[in-house]
């Protein structure tokens, strides 16, 4: 019992370790990521708190995925898979922009986890064409609402993301997730309308508020 409890406690700190190291490495991308909208500090949170969230984030995930029994090709690639996520997702949120490779890689990813965990590749497809053809109709419809010259709420950068935790979660975990980060975003929306930091047809990032309704499924 004394072991075991040993182990465990060894273990949660080698998780906790790689998480934070895991996190000073995206710091480190991010901050070295081709700065092609806006600039870093143009509208996204300051370099020096964005730094602090990403060490949280990270050594959080780490702590909280759950792998118990997975084999160590599917710990890494799930780790990986939550990783590329959260840098694409801190790239957005200071640029506007979710990098076609990291959405490529984690949909590599995605699908090499599919195939290791015995699932269907098919049924993981079937997932990123639901979830990826809901928020197409949504960006869509957002740019037909919004008209020509007016930015739309959603980036088509959000559809790829979309597909890409379709991927991932597969049809039914996917559109809970989706629904979730549509309500996020929409109570932060109304919360900076409130306070005067967004105003209509402005542009605040969505991938962030995705991810966040997503971490719970992704977590698993």
């Amino acid at each position: 019992m004394i072991l075991a409890g040993t182990y465990n406690r060894t273990v949660i700190v080698l998780r906790l370790i790689a998480g934070v190291l895991a996190g000073w490495l995206l710091n480190a991308l991010a901050d070295s990521w081709p700065k092609r909208r806006w600039g870093a500090a143009a509208r996204g949170t300051p370099q020096p708190l964005r730094r602090v969230f990403v060490l949280l984030a990270a050594g959080g995930a780490a702590l909280g995925l759950h792998q118990a029994g997975q084999p160590l090709a599917v710990q890494l690639l799930h780790s990986a898979l939550l990783f590329s996520l959260l840098l694409a997702g801190v790239i957005d949120w200071e640029q506007r922009l979710l990098p076609n490779p990291l959405l490529l890689l984690a949909a590599g990813i995605a699908l090499l986890l599919a195939g290791l965990r015995i699932a269907s590749v098919a049924a993981a497809l079937l997932g990123a064409a639901v979830a990826g053809g809901c928020m197409l109709a949504a960006y869509a419809g957002g740019r037909w609402y919004a008209g020509a010259g007016a930015p739309p709420a959603l980036g088509f950068g959000d559809v790829k993301l979309a597909a890409v935790l379709g991927l991932a979660l597969g049809v039914q975990a996917v559109l809970p997730a989706l629904l979730a980060g549509v309500l996020l975003a929409g109570a932060a929306a109304l919360l900076l309308r409130v306070g005067r930091g967004y105003q209509p047809g402005g542009f605040m990032p969505y991938a962030p508020w995705l991810l966040l309704g997503a971490l719970p499924a992704l977590l698993r």
